[in-house]
């Protein structure tokens, strides 16, 4: 993760499920709205 100590990666270890599964599906969102809206911008008009 890129921390000086690894004692403070550690503390990833001890996240919840739901902290995971909704911090992945805010990054996918994201990332499609990105990805839609550059192909729209791209599409012939």
């Amino acid at each position: 993760m890129g921390h000086e100590y690894a004692s403070t990666t550690g503390i990833y270890q001890f996240t919840s499920d739901e902290f995971r599964r909704s911090t992945l599906r805010s990054a996918l969102d994201r990332t499609m709205q990105q990805a839609l809206h550059s192909a729209a911008e791209g599409a012939p008009k």
